[in-house]
């Protein structure tokens, strides 16, 4: 009989990630974290399953090591490359025997290698290492004279050759900017490259340009410079012939973070979409086999689909399921099966193959197992009318008779969206009798270009009326409790959290998890102020009215509503300045609240106790202020 879901039912909850297939197209690899109790912080470790066969049981391959990233098969199949930092802080590139046995370290180089592809010939090693420390630097640092200029000294991210025969490496690129993604081209003789002039977040997101890198001539070309900037976060990726290359990019500044994916010859020319037609967010771009086709995930509403673009008509076609979130995908140098992460409200993350053109899709094994025994809740789609527009939103409903206490769970971005994908944190609300709305506002991806571009310059009248529609279409057909409202959100949710309480009192109980709350301080210290400016219409010397007016903070009279408050203290992009303003102002303002930092921690909440911690505060305090305690 299926059991409850429990807090440390998430520490068995694995992800695979960084697929790659074999030669062969018989295995694929990846890697998958686990928890460490005593250490406190979770290890990254390399598994291999079968595409062949019934079995696709996972075989674990590193054992050693906090972090074993980045699988890649040697080009003949028989050893297994990886990046780890196992030999101390820096990572370096290490191989394994497929048939198994003890791994060697095949780089020392003095920077942390951030990433690697070994050439289809297995004759080198291209490599991209963040500068070490000057000599001069060090000494600083330890004789205590580690003063720092901002934006001054960097250290940048650059490309290197490993000649495997020699041991030799090489640079090969140099100056002041830093590569953030690089392919090599199937005949080894190229490099896509993304890069940008400093390697801080800010200019990863706002200023990448691609280019292509002659091996011989050390040149490089820049390409598609009439975009203004492309995607870092897709490596560019060269069609069979190395003809081609495909990337993502924004169109424009109105429509941010909805990537397109473009094609563009190698020897340079105009970059053209591959699929014209499609007003959607596109990302992971991999040509197929035979070149005539591109293997992308789109988001559609609260899907993220599988499908496969022609490159002669744009014509897009599905591969994956048309429900659910496809994670990440895998497309063979050769065959006809690509493999991808699949997950679904009710169904934890798995592996699947499928052939390219949709057909016979199966399982590759199991690694969730560990979930058959829970009982989980499916969460299902609505929507609602609104100033014009139909609201989508996912509904999550607990056991029980109507009407339910709810949670209203806005999500980041605010270019973003809430998936259909399994998420346990809300399954735990579902079994204390929460019902869950996650409602795409405006500004949410995967509904097209002109509702991404209705939440510039409005963060906050605009998408609230929007989701306070959905909350009074939950109320209006009985399935919400009007009297034991909350919300809960992190990031741009905490935003929302925050701004729906100081101009609602329909919440009784609040949760801002590393919430924006004072935008003229965010912008000066944030890790992406360009994302503020482009959000707003300038900085806050421009705009400082707007900025002002559309804080949280601003609105602290307002609020009555109790508010935890949580943030991670290593927090760069939403700084935990942010949660102390709203912390203390309500506090003066008398309303209750509490403010829980967690150390170490970036924009989340990661290591295994302090998610734990996490879930049970959460919990806990909406049971104290929706259920009267239990």
């Amino acid at each position: 009989m299926a059991r409850r879901i429990r807090p440390e039912d998430l520490w068995q909850l694995r992800t695979p990630t960084g697929l790659a297939i074999s030669p062969d197209g018989a295995r694929v690899a990846y890697t998958m974290d686990e928890p460490s109790a005593d250490a406190g912080k979770w290890l990254s470790h390399i598994f291999v399953s079968s595409l062949s066969g019934r079995d696709g049981q996972a075989t674990q391959v590193t054992r050693v090591g906090e972090k074993n990233l980045d699988p890649r098969w040697w080009p003949d199949g028989r050893w297994l490359a990886f990046r780890s930092n196992r030999e101390g802080e820096r990572f370096q590139v290490f191989r394994i025997p497929t048939s198994l046995g003890e791994p060697e370290k095949i780089t020392d180089v003095e920077g942390d290698v951030q990433g690697y592809q070994i050439a289809p010939d297995a004759s080198g090693l291209l490599l991209r290492v963040k500068e070490p420390k000057s000599d001069d630097q060090k000494q600083r640092d330890k004789n205590h004279r580690d003063v720092r200029v901002a934006d001054e000294a960097y250290q940048h991210i650059h490309l290197w050759w490993l000649d495997l025969e020699s041991g030799k490496t090489q640079p090969l690129t140099r100056g002041k900017f830093s590569v953030s993604t690089a392919t090599l081209s199937p005949d080894g003789r190229y490099v896509a490259l993304t890069w940008s002039d400093a390697p801080q977040w800010d200019s990863h997101y706002f200023r990448t340009r691609l280019a292509v890198l002659n091996l011989k001539t050390r040149k490089r070309k820049e390409l598609a410079g009439e975009l203004g900037r492309v995607s870092m976060f897709d490596a560019p990726q060269f069609s069979p012939d190395g003809k081609q290359i495909v990337f993502g990019s924004e169109l424009g500044d109105d429509a941010l973070f909805q990537l397109i994916v473009f094609v563009i010859a190698r020897a340079g020319g105009r970059a053209s979409p591959v699929a014209p037609k499609l007003d959607r967010p596109q990302r992971a771009p991999t040509f197929t086999p035979d070149g005539r086709s591109v293997a992308m995930i789109v988001g559609e509403g609260v899907n993220q689909q599988l499908v496969r673009c022609r490159l002669r008509d744009g014509k897009c076609e599905l591969i994956g399921p048309q429900r659910g979130s496809v994670g990440e995908m895998a497309v063979p140098d050769r065959g006809r099966e690509v493999v991808f992460t699949h997950s679904r409200s009710d169904e934890p993350c798995e592996l699947y193959a499928s052939r390219l053109d949709g057909k016979s899709r199966r399982r590759v094994g199991r690694v969730n197992e560990h979930f058959d025994d829970i009982r989980v809740r499916s969460a299902r789609v609505v929507r609602w009318r609104h100033d014009g527009w139909t609201i989508e939103g996912l509904l999550w409903e607990p056991r029980g008779r109507r009407p339910h206490p709810m949670i209203v769970n806005p999500h980041g971005g605010p270019q973003g969206a809430s998936n259909d994908a399994f998420a346990p944190h809300l399954q735990l609300l579902l079994e204390r009798g929460y019902a869950v709305l996650q409602p795409n506002f405006r500004g949410s991806t995967g509904y097209g270009r002109e509702f991404v571009a209705r939440i510039l310059n409005d963060w906050g009248e605009g998408p609230m009326s929007d989701i306070v529609a959905g909350v009074d279409w939950c109320v209006s057909r009985g399935i919400a409790d009007e009297k034991r409202l909350g919300v809960y959100g992190g990031s741009y949710g905490g935003y929302m959290t925050s701004w729906l309480i100081g101009h609602t009192r329909r919440f009784r109980a609040a949760v801002a998890q590393c919430a924006v709350t004072d935008q003229v301080s965010m912008y000066g210290t944030t890790d992406i102020p360009t994302f503020l400016a482009k959000c707003l219409g300038g900085s806050p010397g421009e705009q400082y009215e707007r900025y002002w007016l559309q804080s949280p903070v601003a609105h602290v009279p307002n609020i009555r509503t109790p508010t935890l408050i949580i943030t991670g203290e290593a927090d760069e992009r939403v700084h935990p300045t942010q949660s102390w303003e709203l912390y203390r102002q309500l506090k003066a303002a008398g309303v209750r609240t509490e403010l829980v930092l967690y150390p170490r921690e970036p924009h989340s909440v990661g290591e295994p106790h302090h998610r734990l911690d996490n879930l049970d505060r959460v919990l806990n305090w909406f049971d104290r202020y929706l259920r009267g305690g239990r």
